[in-house]
């Protein structure tokens, strides 16, 4: 979603206009999409850290796409095979975003024709050092771990992703990507 308020200034038109036109049928249209090619990995990116700066009316707007998409199109993906799972932060998020994708994760657990990878908020900036998950800080500061032992496929454990494939491919609509998918995506690129 991010880059709605640049297509909405070149238009002529206040930010918080930018999502409307152009997000309200795009993620189902997209999932559909990939699901009906056999595509196993989708990941969409909605949000990012900067974009918590934006003006609150304008989030709001944002987060609105978020909650329908998931509440008129939930039954439709758990009912195509579709597996939601939500990477990067939740911290920040409304207790009822957070609830709905909660209740997408659980409920299509069991499916795998295709993996949805949901980004609500990522952080950008700095993102490079993963989330701390199983005690994986503690264990390297309390010296229980060597420092030397930390190599790409023991730090990629505790990542969001940890069994999800790079991306062999890149669609943006920005002819731009985020510092926080390089890493990842150096490969699709």
């Amino acid at each position: 979603m991010d880059g709605n308020g640049r297509w909405a200034a070149a238009r002529g038109l206040p930010a918080r206009r930018g999502p409307s036109p152009r997000c309200r049928g795009a993620a189902p249209a997209l999932v559909r999409a990939a699901n009906e090619l056999g595509i196993l990995y989708l990941t969409i990116f909605s949000f990012s850290s900067e974009n918590w700066s934006r003006p609150a009316s304008e989030i709001g707007d944002l987060f609105g796409l978020l909650r329908r998409f998931i509440r008129n199109d939930l039954a439709t993906l758990h009912r195509d095979g579709v597996r939601v799972r939500v990477i990067g932060e939740r911290a920040g998020l409304e207790p009822d975003i957070c609830a709905l994708l909660n209740e997408a994760e659980e409920l299509t657990r069991g499916n795998s024709r295709l993996n949805l990878l949901w980004s609500p908020s990522t952080m950008a900036r700095g993102r490079k050092s993963p989330r701390p998950r199983n005690g994986w800080p503690a264990k390297w500061a309390e010296g229980r771990r060597d420092p030397a032992s930390i190599d790409a496929d023991t730090l990629g454990r505790y990542l969001d992703t940890p069994d999800i494939p790079d991306p062999d491919l890149i669609i943006s609509h920005q002819r731009r990507t985020a510092a926080f998918e390089l890493p990842d995506v150096a490969g699709g690129l």
